[in-house]
């Protein structure tokens, strides 16, 4: 453009010298228009960035905090349910316990039951008792029939001598003591072991429920 200039001017021509002001200045101007233009659609792209940039970001973090939200709300329901199904299960143990002292309780009273009962309670002394002198605990309203039985019965099977007395604490089932040993088979020494009894229960009750479930 300078050497133009040059040339133009060289030339003497006033006219041609307008002319070339004319077409430069236009072309200086649509170069300025050109240049800011693009400044101008650079800034708005690196405006459009950031701000899809941000936008991303609290997405992203929106999708963080509401996915620990719903983590703590499963959890809070996990914990909610585990608490009802322990509160169940407690009062389902604590009403299998019961039916349970009912049914051996019921159990006591019918005759058969008491032979079988009084029975096992000779064997499973013989097997934990050395001594073969016997005292066994009884409800007081055992039949005194019942009494002869099972102390000619320790004697015939076990050579046990067997002393039988009544005991207050005892209201069904029989409890056999001999040399510090105590083999408990009343009501109260068969629910004892609470532990035992607990997990027994708990899984008749798992048993039932998966059994419903099935069906």
């Amino acid at each position: 453009m300078k050497e133009i200039l040059r040339t133009e001017v060289s030339s003497g021509s006033p006219k041609a010298l307008l002319n070339l002001l004319q077409t430069s200045g236009e072309q200086e101007c649509a170069e300025l228009v050109r240049q800011a233009e693009q400044k101008s659609a650079d800034v708005r792209r690196r405006a459009f960035r950031q701000a899809r940039e941000r936008v991303r970001l609290a997405v992203s973090q929106a999708r963080k905090q509401m996915a620990q939200s719903l983590a703590r709300v499963e959890a809070e329901i996990e914990t909610a349910q585990r608490q009802r199904i322990l509160a169940h299960d407690a009062k389902l143990v604590a009403e299998g316990r019961d039916l349970l002292r009912l049914a051996l309780q019921r159990r006591w009273q019918q005759p058969e039951s008491r032979k079988v009962w009084a029975a096992a309670l000779l064997d499973a002394a013989a097997r934990v008792v050395i001594s073969r002198n016997w005292q066994i605990e009884c409800p007081a309203d055992w039949p005194e029939e019942e009494r002869a039985e099972i102390i000619e019965l320790a004697a015939r099977t076990f050579g046990a001598a067997v002393q039988v007395c009544s005991c207050e604490s005892i209201d069904a089932g029989l409890r056999l003591a001999s040399g510090g040993l105590t083999v408990d088979m009343g009501v109260d020494g068969l629910l004892a072991d609470r532990n035992y009894i607990d997990s027994a229960l708990l899984a008749v009750f798992r048993q039932l429920r998966t059994g419903r479930a099935n069906d």
